[in-house]
């Protein structure tokens, strides 16, 4: 009887043993199985944080790749972990408890930590000197990090099996503070000015580094760096903008040597009283003139409109279409202008603009006048070295007008000399008759005198010590002959008119058969070419002089006379006559034009023509325009 109980005990214990074996398999199972849910959990989460970035990166930049895609496709995923997946024990965020929340549950009770935070960022002043910028929270572009720190604490607190804790912390774009700086940057930089650039003093005409600035540049991010420690110290003053200093260069070392006068010149006005005020106007508009590197320098342009009488010019002598007149505003200006002409040429400047006169002038040399009428006869002149050139010009009591050029003395030359010939001679036309019957029969007037012409060529000489360096041709001048005009009663014996005679009688006599005009003919033309060089030399600031023309004033003689012409030779506005033919007499020898070229100080008489007409033997070229002086 006891064995079947033994056999009956042994299923018994058996099935114990079974029991408890299968228990054990079940502690085990779900121990294995809350570690590969955790590993499960983690790697959803590392495909969630991708997708979440993956996302927002890709939704920023504008492409749609085939990973935005699968991204997109973790999205529930995503989500449900979200609402599901909870923060173990001890998980804290800025202080505050989330344990047992989803990370949807969690953003909730954080809300409030953001909105302190915000708080802290308010509206801000940005000052520079003057100028205020008021920055708002928009201005700064605020996020938080609560979203990317809530998925980390989650990952790595069922990774580590523990709570973890966090901060919320703001972060920033500045786009708006940005923009705003952009713009005042634009208007406070400043470029630095080179204490290398050169200024004169026209007091001392001493030359000067002109003093050096600084320039400077705002620092964008050092702004915004003080606008953080500003919100960090929850101070409520301005903020100052952080500007940097840009420095200037230094001197060009021994660069102030070679500045002084770089040529001069002068010459004498022997003219009437309005000539003169002219000159002494012209000549203080041209003072203290500044000609910039590379420019271009214009009489007009400094001088303006000399026609002007609400200007202050004055009427005084010029040529007018091959007559001297005594009534055109701002004659006698041509003087100054031909000072110009030479104190350029001596400085070494280019000649961009010339024009000669119609009759050589008696205050220079044949060939270096210069003539300006405005607005369509000028003269200009370019400044063709690095630095800048100033002009002093003066009129003195003694009548003397006195220009200098202040600047960089070239190592190239130190004299350069200027000359001029005489090349041909052209010979007075014969004269011309014109009737008038305001004039009793036989009753002659001139009308316009008679004037020589001549060719003349002029030229520009470099030296250095001594030797010559450089040869330069400078412009031709073509002055016209012009041949006398009268105005004529009927009856007039025109072979009786005796050459240079103004005014008188030659009546044809009954018996007489010659016809009532002729021309005188033509004198033989001769060539006796004259020539003059003149020089000049630069100098340093401490000298006082330079070679230009010579110092002393021309004879009275040589200008054109100050008085206006008498009420008898008044201009005639009809051409001369084409019945006038040639007389068969001969002009008187004592009274015929001489041969022999004027030299180059000769000027028209004293006695003004009056006509409108410019005949002459030659065309003009097509530089010959009439001229005002």
């Amino acid at each position: 009887m006891a064995e079947p109980n033994k056999r009956a005990a042994a299923p018994a214990k058996a099935a114990q043993k079974t029991a408890a074996h299968g228990k054990a398999t079940a502690g085990g199972k779900e121990k294995n199985l809350k570690t590969i849910l955790i590993v499960s959990i983690a790697a959803v989460l590392v495909v969630a944080a991708a997708a979440f970035f993956g996302i927002n990166y890709f939704g920023r930049s504008g492409e749609t790749p085939a990973e935005s895609v699968s991204s997109s496709e973790s999205e529930p995923e995503s989500s449900e972990i979200e609402e599901s997946v909870r923060f173990p024990a001890g998980t804290k965020v800025s202080g505050i408890n989330i344990a047992g929340m989803t990370i949807k549950e969690a953003k909730e009770a954080l809300a409030g930590v953001e909105a302190d935070l915000a708080n802290r960022y308010g509206d801000a002043v940005l000052t520079f000197e003057t100028e205020r910028i008021n920055v708002t929270r928009e201005d700064l572009g605020l996020s938080f990090n609560t979203d990317s720190l809530l998925i980390s604490l989650l990952n790595r607190s069922l990774m580590e099996n523990k709570g973890l804790a966090g901060e919320i912390k703001p972060e920033f774009s500045f786009e708006g503070v940005r923009a705003k700086l952009a713009d005042l940057a634009n208007r406070i930089n400043q470029e630095p000015v080179d204490s290398s650039e050169i200024d004169f003093n026209f007091d001392t005409l001493e030359f000067f580094y002109k003093d050096g600035k600084d320039g400077r540049k705002l620092n964008t991010d050092a702004t915004l760096l003080s606008l953080m420690q500003h919100y960090r110290s929850g101070l409520s003053s301005p903020v100052t903008v952080t500007v940097d200093p840009i420095k200037s260069k230094g001197v060009e070392e021994g660069l102030l040597d070679h500045f002084g006068k770089m040529g001069e010149s002068y010459n004498y006005c022997n003219n009437s009283y309005n000539a003169e005020s002219n000159m002494r106007l012209a000549l203080s508009k041209l003072d203290r003139a500044v000609i910039p590197p590379g420019e271009v320098f214009s009489y007009h342009d400094r001088v303006g409109n000399s026609t002007l009488a609400s200007e202050g010019w004055l009427p005084a002598g010029a040529w007018v279409q091959g007559r001297l007149t005594y009534d055109e505003y701002g004659g006698g200006i041509c003087q100054t202008a031909t000072i110009l002409y030479h104190c350029a040429l001596y400085s070494g400047l280019e000649i961009v603009e010339r024009h000669y006169h119609l009759q050589p002038s008696t205050y220079c040399e044949i060939g270096l006048d210069a003539t300006v009428d405005y607005p369509s006869l000028d003269m200009k002149v370019r400044n063709n070295t690095k630095y800048p050139i100033f002009i002093c010009s003066t009129m003195d009591d003694d009548l003397k007008l006195h220009m200098e050029m202040y600047g960089y003395i070239s190592d190239e030359w130190d004299e350069i000399t200027l000359g001029s010939e005489q090349t041909s001679y052209k010979p007075v036309p014969k004269p011309e008759f014109k009737e008038d019957a305001s004039l009793k029969p036989g009753q002659y007037v001139r009308d316009r005198a008679e004037l020589s012409g001549a060719t003349a060529i002029a030229w520009r000489n470099f030296y250095k010590n001594g030797e010559l360096i450089r040869h330069e041709e400078l412009d031709d001048s073509f002055y016209s002959a012009i041949a006398p005009l009268y105005k004529i009663g009927k009856k007039t014996d025109t072979s009786k008119i005796e050459p240079g005679s103004k005014s008188g009688t030659a009546l044809i006599e009954e018996s007489s058969t010659s016809s009532e005009s002729s021309e005188v003919s033509k004198p033989e033309s001769s060539s006796n070419p004259s020539s003059s060089e003149t020089s000049s030399k630069p100098s340093s600031s401490s000298e006082t002089s330079s070679k230009p023309e010579s110092s002393e004033p021309p004879s009275s003689s040589e200008e054109p006379s100050s008085e206006p012409p008498s009420s008898s030779e008044e201009p005639s506005s009809e051409p001369p006559s084409s019945s006038e033919e040639p007389s068969s007499e001969p002009p008187s020898s004592s009274e015929e034009p001489s041969s022999e070229p004027p030299s180059s100080s000769e000027e028209p008489s004293s006695e003004p023509p009056s006509s409108s007409e410019e005949p002459s033997s030659e065309p003009p070229s097509s530089s010959e325009e009439p001229s005002s002086e």
